[in-house]
């Protein structure tokens, strides 16, 4: 290729980047069009993370709206976005990266933010005084040399905000990496990254003084950080990133986007009409097992398709739910393994050295870096098998596998639903249940393992509590909370294809179904009474 072509080309891609697609262009000309007079000086603030996110950029600005209708308000923003994938591995990446983020995103989105906020917030991503940047690296420097293993690094606090899990997460994803190298490199500028996040959030929300945090997720560092710095500063901060109500409020003993469940068992257990609950538990998860999307699958590839019908002899054997490796593991309280990757190779040596049968079987919406690590567990397990995708978990059900293993899946419901045991290694949203074998250490992990095939089979007690669960964890809210989270995900399923679907009346029909919902002005005035 000659080189006017090649410069050509690059034009063109920084061109058409630049440009704000259909969908963001209509978004920015609908909300601008609402945006109300410059509010008054004193108005209390509400600060949204502004991340490159046509949804939530959407969901904030439908927020913001209902907000500025029901109380005068100043909005502001907080840029999360420090960290991208795969910026690491090569010279062309960081490149790549720092261009894409500085002179093309970067400029787009603020165009974007700028039309829904009335002032112009902070970034994560700018430098300080030079003295701020020393002793960052200083202190980074003493951290990092200090480490001695990836339990010290989960543990890992600073200037009172825990971090290590944020860290550990962001290195497996931006890196991108299977586990974590505590001698990595990249290891010490994402400890660096955190340690900037809190001082830079701490200060703009001390200079601020926003009453309102309205996040997306809770993990990695650049999410992650400002939450905990919010909540550590008493402001009142809430996440849109769970597929089981609309928003989740954050405090101090839940800092996470996943819906609280350490009582589920308990309060299920205390309620009346459980026959109906379950009942209506049992219609809807029956319908997911025989391949029917529902509010929490719909934008998932489902496990419950039969696409073959061959199925290999799994009787009497465990089979092993792969997770997606460079997904974030810590959206829990605790887990016994700090990565997947570690509790894949795990699993596998302890079921290959007790000569237990067991199959590994991928997730089936598993990001496509994860083929290349599923051939390099062949390489180190030459003799360990796989099943396809293509293979529906019912199927494997009725050829009589024994056992499903997972971290904290929700394989281990559908499973319980079918009648077979599960074991996980994890906080997770079945963990109050009795009939789900959790593991809380090592030790106990290997001797579940080891009972894998005779672990209590009673299937109408396990049916029982796979219902009972899927009750408490996705429908134990209001009729009205109900309605609103379900139009919340049909407006996100929306957004998901790519913007060749853009239908300008169908998107103003989903944000104007958001905006009647009962629940949603019930949410607004729980925002309104914040401030």
């Amino acid at each position: 290729m000659d080189m006017p072509s090649l410069f050509r080309r690059v034009a063109n891609s920084f061109r058409n980047r630049l440009r704000p697609t259909t969908a963001e262009r209509w978004c920015a000309d609908y909300f601008r069009a609402r945006k109300s007079a410059p509010p008054p000086s004193r108005a209390p603030l509400v600060v949204v993370e502004a991340v490159e996110d046509i949804f939530f950029y959407s969901l904030h600005g439908v927020i913001l709206d209902g907000l500025r209708k029901a109380h005068g308000i100043r909005v502001s923003r907080w840029a999360a976005r420090s960290l991208n994938p795969g910026a690491y591995g090569t010279l062309r990446g960081l490149i790549a990266s720092r261009l894409d983020r500085h002179l093309v995103s970067r400029r787009r989105w603020k165009r974007m933010y700028d039309l829904l906020c009335d002032e112009a917030g902070a970034r994560a991503d700018t430098w300080h005084m030079p003295w701020a940047e020393l002793s960052y690296l200083w202190r980074t420097w003493r951290l990092f040399r200090g480490l001695t293993g990836i339990d010290q690094l989960a543990a890992l606090t600073v200037d009172g905000v825990l971090v290590g899990d944020l860290v550990i997460d962001s290195y497996l994803r931006f890196r991108p990496s299977i586990t974590v190298n505590i001698r990595d490199g990249y290891l010490f500028w994402v400890m660096r990254r955190a340690l900037k996040d809190i001082a830079g959030t701490r200060a703009f929300f001390r200079r601020e003084k926003p009453a309102v945090y309205l996040t997306t997720y809770s993990t990695y560092v650049q999410h992650g950080v400002p939450v905990r710095v919010a909540v550590e500063m008493g402001i009142s901060t809430w996440s849109f990133a769970n597929a089981q109500e609309f928003s989740t409020r954050l405090t101090p003993d839940h800092l996470l986007h996943t819906r609280r469940n350490a009582g589920y068992a308990a309060e299920f257990a205390a309620m009346d009409d459980q026959e109906a609950k379950l009942a209506r538990a049992d219609t809807l998860l029956g319908g997911r097992l025989s391949g029917v999307a529902d509010v929490v699958t719909s934008t998932m590839r489902s496990a419950y398709q039969v696409r073959t019908h061959e199925v290999p002899d799994v009787r009497g054997a465990a089979v092993v739910f792969l997770h997606d490796f460079y997904d974030s593991p810590h959206i829990y309280s605790w887990m016994v393994f700090h990565d997947f990757w570690e509790w894949t190779c795990a699993t596998v040596d302890i079921l290959q050295q007790a000569g237990l049968p067991f199959f590994l079987k991928p997730h089936p919406s598993q990001r496509a870096e994860s083929s290349r690590d599923l051939e390099r567990l062949v390489l180190q397990y030459p003799g360990v098998r796989f099943l396809s995708t293509d293979i529906s978990n019912r199927q494997l059900v009725d050829a009589g596998m024994a056992c499903a293993v997972t971290v904290y899946g929700s394989v281990a419901a559908e499973m319980a639903y079918m009648g077979v045991p599960s074991i996980t290694c994890s906080d997770n949203p079945h963990a109050s249940f009795d009939a789900f074998h959790l593991a809380h250490d090592r030790a106990q992990y290997r001797a579940l393992l080891l009972g894998f095939q005779n672990l209590p089979r009673d299937a109408q007690r396990l049916r029982r509590q796979a219902c009972a669960f899927y009750y408490m964890h996705n429908l134990n809210n209001t009729p009205e909370e109900l309605e609103l989270r379900d139009r919340m995900f049909a407006f996100y399923a929306y957004l998901a294809p790519n913007d060749a679907s853009f239908d300008p009346v169908r998107m103003e029909q989903l944000l104007a179904d958001l905006e009647r919902a009962a629940g949603f002005r019930d949410y607004i005035a729980i925002l309104a009474g914040e401030l």
